[in-house]
Protein backbone atom coordinates (compact mmCIF):
# COMPACT_ATOMS: atom_id res chain seq x y z
CA UNK A 1 0.00 0.00 0.00
CA UNK A 2 3.09 2.34 0.93
CA UNK A 3 4.30 1.54 -2.64
CA UNK A 4 1.08 2.77 -4.11
CA UNK A 5 1.07 5.79 -2.27
CA UNK A 6 4.77 6.92 -3.11
CA UNK A 7 5.39 5.03 -6.12
CA UNK A 8 9.09 6.88 -6.48
CA UNK A 9 9.67 6.25 -2.94
CA UNK A 10 13.12 3.41 -2.18
CA UNK A 11 11.87 0.28 -1.03
CA UNK A 12 14.75 0.62 2.21
CA UNK A 13 12.73 3.96 2.95
CA UNK A 14 9.28 2.77 2.77
CA UNK A 15 10.29 0.02 4.90
CA UNK A 16 12.20 2.39 7.26
CA UNK A 17 8.77 4.24 7.76
CA UNK A 18 6.38 1.07 8.35
CA UNK A 19 8.93 -0.03 11.01
CA UNK A 20 8.80 3.16 12.75
CA UNK A 21 5.02 3.56 12.56
CA UNK A 22 4.97 -0.18 13.73
CA UNK A 23 7.20 0.91 16.67
CA UNK A 24 5.19 4.05 17.69
CA UNK A 25 1.82 2.04 17.46
CA UNK A 26 3.00 -0.68 20.53
CA UNK A 27 5.18 1.83 23.09
CA UNK A 28 2.35 1.87 24.41
CA UNK A 29 -0.96 4.17 25.60
CA UNK A 30 -0.60 8.17 25.56
CA UNK A 31 -0.64 10.32 28.94
CA UNK A 32 -4.70 9.90 29.75
CA UNK A 33 -6.52 12.73 28.72
CA UNK A 34 -8.83 15.02 30.76
CA UNK A 35 -12.15 12.99 31.59
CA UNK A 36 -15.85 14.24 31.33
CA UNK A 37 -17.77 14.40 34.21
CA UNK A 38 -19.74 11.20 33.24
CA UNK A 39 -16.93 9.41 32.50
CA UNK A 40 -16.39 6.09 34.16
CA UNK A 41 -14.41 6.25 37.20
CA UNK A 42 -11.90 3.38 37.14
CA UNK A 43 -11.16 2.59 40.69
CA UNK A 44 -7.43 0.30 41.80
CA UNK A 45 -6.70 -1.19 45.33
CA UNK A 46 -3.24 -3.20 46.02
CA UNK A 47 -3.36 -6.96 47.52
CA UNK A 48 -4.17 -5.93 50.97
CA UNK A 49 -6.96 -8.73 52.40
CA UNK A 50 -8.91 -8.43 54.13
CA UNK A 51 -9.39 -4.71 52.43
CA UNK A 52 -8.70 -5.42 48.69
CA UNK A 53 -7.38 -8.47 47.19
CA UNK A 54 -8.14 -10.30 44.04
CA UNK A 55 -10.99 -13.58 44.94
CA UNK A 56 -10.75 -17.02 43.83
CA UNK A 57 -12.17 -15.65 40.13
CA UNK A 58 -9.76 -13.41 40.33
CA UNK A 59 -11.95 -10.49 40.80
CA UNK A 60 -11.35 -7.52 43.06
CA UNK A 61 -13.01 -8.17 46.34
CA UNK A 62 -12.90 -6.84 50.16
CA UNK A 63 -13.96 -4.37 52.06
CA UNK A 64 -12.72 -1.36 50.63
CA UNK A 65 -13.78 -2.80 47.58
CA UNK A 66 -17.06 -3.16 48.05
CA UNK A 67 -17.46 -0.13 50.49
CA UNK A 68 -15.96 2.32 47.01
CA UNK A 69 -18.24 0.24 44.52
CA UNK A 70 -21.95 1.57 46.89
CA UNK A 71 -20.22 4.75 47.21
CA UNK A 72 -19.77 5.37 43.52
CA UNK A 73 -23.39 3.91 43.01
CA UNK A 74 -25.03 6.27 45.65
CA UNK A 75 -23.59 9.03 44.03
CA UNK A 76 -24.75 8.50 40.55
CA UNK A 77 -21.42 7.33 38.78
CA UNK A 78 -20.46 4.40 36.84
CA UNK A 79 -16.92 2.29 38.44
CA UNK A 80 -15.12 -0.41 37.52
CA UNK A 81 -12.52 -2.14 40.12
CA UNK A 82 -8.86 -3.21 39.17
CA UNK A 83 -6.39 -4.94 41.31
CA UNK A 84 -2.80 -4.12 41.16
CA UNK A 85 0.70 -4.90 42.14
CA UNK A 86 1.60 -2.27 44.94
CA UNK A 87 4.45 -0.45 42.83
CA UNK A 88 2.15 -0.76 39.34
CA UNK A 89 -1.36 0.94 41.35
CA UNK A 90 0.85 3.90 42.34
CA UNK A 91 2.36 4.43 38.69
CA UNK A 92 -0.93 3.91 37.54
CA UNK A 93 -2.39 6.81 39.63
CA UNK A 94 0.57 9.28 38.66
CA UNK A 95 -0.09 8.60 35.32
CA UNK A 96 -4.36 9.23 34.78
CA UNK A 97 -4.48 5.25 33.76
CA UNK A 98 -6.84 5.23 36.83
CA UNK A 99 -8.66 7.38 38.40
CA UNK A 100 -9.15 6.60 42.28
CA UNK A 101 -7.94 4.48 44.91
CA UNK A 102 -8.05 4.10 48.80
CA UNK A 103 -4.46 4.44 50.07
CA UNK A 104 -2.04 5.39 52.59
CA UNK A 105 -0.71 9.38 52.01
CA UNK A 106 2.27 9.50 49.18
CA UNK A 107 4.29 12.70 48.53
CA UNK A 108 4.41 11.12 44.91
CA UNK A 109 1.03 11.69 44.06
CA UNK A 110 0.74 14.99 45.38
CA UNK A 111 0.88 16.44 41.87
CA UNK A 112 -1.41 14.30 39.81
CA UNK A 113 -3.86 13.52 42.97
CA UNK A 114 -5.63 15.31 45.68
CA UNK A 115 -6.25 13.50 48.89
CA UNK A 116 -8.97 13.13 51.37
CA UNK A 117 -8.83 15.19 54.76
CA UNK A 118 -9.57 12.53 56.32
CA UNK A 119 -9.01 8.92 56.38
CA UNK A 120 -11.13 6.04 55.88
CA UNK A 121 -9.67 3.25 57.52
CA UNK A 122 -6.64 3.10 60.37
CA UNK A 123 -4.83 -0.30 60.31
CA UNK A 124 -2.06 -1.17 62.93
CA UNK A 125 1.42 -1.75 62.18
CA UNK A 126 2.57 -4.56 63.70
CA UNK A 127 5.96 -7.12 64.31
CA UNK A 128 5.01 -10.36 64.97
CA UNK A 129 7.29 -12.94 66.77
CA UNK A 130 7.45 -16.45 68.05
CA UNK A 131 7.67 -16.49 71.56
CA UNK A 132 11.21 -17.34 72.17
CA UNK A 133 12.31 -13.61 70.52
CA UNK A 134 11.94 -10.82 72.68
CA UNK A 135 9.63 -8.13 71.64
CA UNK A 136 9.35 -4.78 69.12
CA UNK A 137 7.94 -2.33 70.91
CA UNK A 138 9.11 0.74 68.13
CA UNK A 139 10.89 0.92 64.97
CA UNK A 140 13.98 1.67 66.74
CA UNK A 141 14.22 -1.63 68.42
CA UNK A 142 14.08 -3.26 64.64
CA UNK A 143 18.20 -1.99 64.74
CA UNK A 144 20.10 -4.76 64.17
CA UNK A 145 17.44 -7.04 63.97
CA UNK A 146 16.63 -10.23 61.03
CA UNK A 147 13.38 -9.59 59.70
CA UNK A 148 10.71 -10.06 56.61
CA UNK A 149 8.83 -7.35 55.38
CA UNK A 150 5.88 -7.37 52.08
CA UNK A 151 7.57 -6.66 48.40
CA UNK A 152 6.00 -3.71 47.47
CA UNK A 153 5.12 -2.03 50.87
CA UNK A 154 6.86 1.35 52.14
CA UNK A 155 5.34 0.73 55.17
CA UNK A 156 4.53 4.73 55.15
CA UNK A 157 7.62 5.33 55.12
CA UNK A 158 9.70 2.69 57.54
CA UNK A 159 11.55 0.97 54.45
CA UNK A 160 13.43 3.49 54.18
CA UNK A 161 14.65 3.04 57.72
CA UNK A 162 14.74 -0.61 57.51
CA UNK A 163 17.09 -0.25 54.64
CA UNK A 164 19.08 2.33 56.34
CA UNK A 165 22.28 0.28 56.37
CA UNK A 166 23.46 2.18 59.39
CA UNK A 167 20.10 0.47 61.57
CA UNK A 168 22.32 -3.31 60.68
CA UNK A 169 18.66 -4.18 59.75
CA UNK A 170 18.66 -7.81 57.89
CA UNK A 171 15.78 -7.91 55.26
CA UNK A 172 14.01 -10.53 54.09
CA UNK A 173 11.68 -9.78 51.18
CA UNK A 174 8.19 -11.78 50.91
CA UNK A 175 5.93 -12.14 48.18
CA UNK A 176 2.90 -11.73 49.87
CA UNK A 177 1.43 -11.84 53.45
CA UNK A 178 0.62 -15.62 54.05
CA UNK A 179 4.48 -16.29 51.94
CA UNK A 180 5.97 -14.41 54.64
CA UNK A 181 4.62 -16.24 58.00
CA UNK A 182 5.72 -19.49 56.20
CA UNK A 183 9.03 -17.80 55.77
CA UNK A 184 9.00 -17.14 60.16
CA UNK A 185 7.90 -20.48 60.45
CA UNK A 186 10.60 -21.63 58.79
CA UNK A 187 12.97 -19.44 60.52
CA UNK A 188 13.71 -17.65 57.34
CA UNK A 189 14.41 -14.50 59.75
CA UNK A 190 13.47 -13.64 63.46
CA UNK A 191 10.45 -11.36 62.50
CA UNK A 192 8.00 -10.03 60.32
CA UNK A 193 6.14 -6.55 60.18
CA UNK A 194 2.90 -6.28 58.89
CA UNK A 195 -0.61 -4.73 58.91
CA UNK A 196 -3.08 -5.99 61.21
CA UNK A 197 -5.15 -6.35 58.28
CA UNK A 198 -3.62 -8.43 55.89
CA UNK A 199 -1.54 -10.61 58.74
CA UNK A 200 -4.42 -12.12 59.91
CA UNK A 201 -4.91 -13.26 56.23
CA UNK A 202 -1.80 -14.57 55.67
CA UNK A 203 -2.09 -16.03 59.28
CA UNK A 204 -5.15 -17.69 58.20
CA UNK A 205 -2.85 -19.63 55.30
CA UNK A 206 -0.25 -20.54 57.80
CA UNK A 207 -1.25 -20.47 61.19
CA UNK A 208 1.85 -20.50 63.96
CA UNK A 209 1.34 -21.84 67.27
CA UNK A 210 3.53 -19.71 69.61
CA UNK A 211 2.98 -16.57 67.77
CA UNK A 212 2.70 -12.91 69.51
CA UNK A 213 2.91 -8.73 68.09
CA UNK A 214 3.40 -5.54 69.32
CA UNK A 215 2.26 -2.71 67.56
CA UNK A 216 4.77 -0.11 66.60
CA UNK A 217 2.88 2.46 64.15
CA UNK A 218 -0.62 2.89 62.06
CA UNK A 219 -1.53 3.44 58.63
CA UNK A 220 -4.69 5.84 57.73
CA UNK A 221 -6.09 5.14 54.33
CA UNK A 222 -7.23 7.79 52.21
CA UNK A 223 -9.18 8.24 49.22
CA UNK A 224 -7.50 9.87 46.39
CA UNK A 225 -8.47 10.85 42.98
CA UNK A 226 -7.18 11.99 39.84
CA UNK A 227 -6.97 15.56 38.54
CA UNK A 228 -7.87 15.05 35.56
CA UNK A 229 -11.18 13.85 36.66
CA UNK A 230 -13.39 17.14 36.23
CA UNK A 231 -13.89 19.07 39.80
CA UNK A 232 -11.76 17.26 41.41
CA UNK A 233 -11.85 18.81 45.16
CA UNK A 234 -15.28 18.86 45.20
CA UNK A 235 -16.24 15.64 44.38
CA UNK A 236 -13.76 14.54 46.92
CA UNK A 237 -15.15 16.17 49.47
CA UNK A 238 -18.30 14.91 48.49
CA UNK A 239 -17.55 11.16 48.59
CA UNK A 240 -15.47 12.16 51.71
CA UNK A 241 -19.33 13.08 53.50
CA UNK A 242 -21.20 10.06 52.20
CA UNK A 243 -18.31 7.57 53.19
CA UNK A 244 -18.37 9.11 56.40
CA UNK A 245 -22.76 8.61 56.32
CA UNK A 246 -22.48 4.95 54.91
CA UNK A 247 -19.86 3.48 57.60
CA UNK A 248 -22.60 4.26 60.22
CA UNK A 249 -23.98 1.16 58.82
CA UNK A 250 -23.64 -1.67 60.32
CA UNK A 251 -22.68 -3.37 56.24
CA UNK A 252 -20.16 -1.17 56.17
CA UNK A 253 -17.93 -0.83 59.49
CA UNK A 254 -14.77 -2.11 58.61
CA UNK A 255 -13.93 -5.86 59.48
CA UNK A 256 -11.57 -7.43 62.16
CA UNK A 257 -10.63 -6.20 65.55
CA UNK A 258 -7.48 -4.25 64.79
CA UNK A 259 -9.46 -2.09 61.55
CA UNK A 260 -10.96 1.22 62.70
CA UNK A 261 -13.05 3.96 61.21
CA UNK A 262 -10.49 6.74 59.91
CA UNK A 263 -10.48 9.99 61.95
Amino acid sequence: MLKAIFPRTPRWLITWWAMLALLLSISGPAPAAEKTASAEIVFGFPEFPPLSFANAQGEPDGYLVHLTSAMFERAGLRSRAMIFPAPRLFENLATGAIDFSMVVHNPVLDDCCVFSKKAVVRDELRVYRKTDKPPVKNKDALAGKHIIVIQGFSYAGLIKFINDKSNRITSEVAPSHGAAFAMLDAGRADYVVDYAGPAASGLAEHPIKNLQSEQIDYLDIYMVLSKRYPDAEQLLERLTRLVAQMQEEPAFHPPGQNLQRGR
